[in-house]
């Protein structure tokens, strides 16, 4: 078998990898992976890129300070690494604000920040 290399730009998703294996019984049955860990390990692996929703990298509610050190640790992983980021979207999945659809709810009082 022929490993990897970068131009064959493999990707992978940061939550594919850091998954704690949650269900709806229970609880994580694995720890929270560090995604500064992840893109290391992938660096090496011989992956091209990371892709990650927001709340797999800065978690709902952090400060702007906390933010920005979360962004500027992980972007100097990544380079460290040789990784480029192929996408990063937003969570729409797991925040209870998108339990009723959000930004497609009827209920306009869903959406926290409509104009006043």
């Amino acid at each position: 078998m022929i490993p990897p290399t970068k131009q064959d730009k493999f990707s992978f998703g940061l939550w594919t990898i850091g998954w704690q294996v949650r269900d709806t019984f229970g609880d994580a049955t694995r720890p929270p992976l560090d995604p500064v860990v992840s893109v290391s390990h992938l660096g090496e692996l011989g992956a091209w890129g990371v892709t990650f929703h927001d709340g797999d990298l800065i978690s709902f509610g952090s400060d702007e300070s906390g933010r920005e050190r979360l962004i500027k640790r992980f972007r100097k992983a990544a380079d460290d690494a040789g990784i480029v980021v192929a996408m990063m979207t937003t969570n729409l999945f797991t925040h209870s604000i998108f339990r009723e659809g959000a930004f497609i709810a009827n209920d306009r009082g869903v959406i926290p920040l409509r104009p006043s």
